[in-house]
Parts: C-alpha cells; structure tokens; sequence
C-alpha cells in the first residue's frame, strides 16, 4: 500500500531549500530512497575515465609504475567512504570489479582471454569487495576496543553464545525488517564479525 508522504518546504534565513531527489555530500551521492545504485554508476564512469586517461599517458610505463598509480589514483576513488555505500547486490559488486579488471589487463598489458582472477592475484589485488569487508571489520574494531561509549550502544554482548559455534566476543544483531537495514554498515559489520573464527 502507498504511503501518502506530506511535503514540507524549509528555509534558511528566510530563502526556500529546493526539494531535491538526491544530493553529494562529501564525495557521496545520497538518493532519496537510499539506493547506492546513482553513487556508484557515478564513481564507476569517474573511474573509467580517469584509467582511460592513464592509458593513453603511460602505456609506455613500467608495470610497477602502472600499478602503483592504480593503486594510488584509481583504487581509492572505488573505496572511498565505501564503508557507508558498500553495494549488497550483484551487478553493482561486478560493476565496480570491472574497473579493477580493465586496470589489471592495463598493467600487465595483457587483453588475451586471460583469467583475470589468475592476473589479480599476480599483482597481488584482491577483490574489492574482499577490501570492503576488511575495512568495515576494522572500522568495528575500533569502536570495540576505542570508544567504550559507542560500544555500549553500538555492540551490546550477544544474549546467547554457541560454545560451539561462536566466539565469546559475539555481538548481539538485531533482526532486520527491510533490506535497507539488513545491508546497513553495522549490521553487516557486526555479521562479519560474528562470523571470524575465534583465533582472530
């Protein structure tokens, strides 16, 4: 059933805020319904251009020089405040792969049908949503252990722990009721993780 949502008009010192269905804020592209999908097609392009740029400027270069402006220019436009944006469907995870793909054919100079997975690894470049995932486990890992008033209400101690199945550092994840919940950054930090094996 649709929702009848009211229109409110706001101000600033007397002069109207125009209402707007998305807006970039800090390097991020936030949408009115919270779909990652205009910020990311948005950074996929950037990038794009931007690795098109350094191929027609050092297709001469060293391999190492190649990835090291890769991993200097064009990874960290892929991942900046990613913690906040990170994508949960498929085709959005594969859309920001295949810039790193195209990058990784670009460095070795190699646009045989190659394994690609097989050439990432020889450069040592994970997967980015693997980097994601790291990022966001260390991000938690910080209010865990730094910000004792966050962890309080952030990461409350599981109220069940599996001796079998969980570590003693389990926290309690509350049951999502949309999607946009359930994909939020805490949770899916808090669900990595609840899923580390114990030695870590």
């Amino acid at each position: 059933k649709k929702k009848n949502i009211t229109q409110i008009d706001y101000s600033l010192s007397t002069i109207p805020i125009e209402a707007v269905t998305s807006y970039k804020y800090l390097g991020i592209n936030f949408n009115h319904n919270l779909s990652w999908e205009p910020h990311i097609n948005y950074i996929s392009a950037k990038t794009n251009r931007s690795l098109g740029f350094l191929k027609c400027h050092l297709y001469k270069a060293t391999q190492e020089t190649k990835l090291i402006t890769y991993n200097s220019l064009i990874r960290p436009q892929l991942e900046n405040a990613s913690i906040v944006w990170n994508p949960h469907q498929l085709y959005l995870e594969e859309k920001l792969e295949a810039v790193q793909n195209r990058a990784t054919h670009f460095i070795l100079r190699n646009y045989q049908p190659t394994s690609v997975t097989a050439m990432k690894a020889k450069l040592n470049l994970p997967l980015l949503k693997h980097r994601r995932k790291v990022s966001r486990l260390t991000h938690l890992h910080k209010i865990y252990y730094n910000f004792p008033f966050k962890k309080e209400e952030y990461c409350p101690p599981a109220t069940h722990i599996s001796p079998r199945t969980d570590h003693p550092l389990k926290i309690q994840l509350t049951t999502p009721r949309t999607n946009l919940f359930k994909f939020s950054p805490l949770q899916l930090a808090i669900t990595d993780w609840n899923n580390l094996p114990e030695p870590i």
